[in-house]
């Protein structure tokens, strides 16, 4: 029944989907 906060919260799961491209992206760099 219970579901994580992300995916009650679709602008938080968008948010946190960003953080890790830029993440990705640094550590590419």
């Amino acid at each position: 029944m219970l579901q994580p906060f992300e995916t009650l919260d679709p602008s938080n799961k968008q948010k946190n989907k960003k953080q890790n491209v830029e993440q990705i992206k640094n550590i590419q760099l």
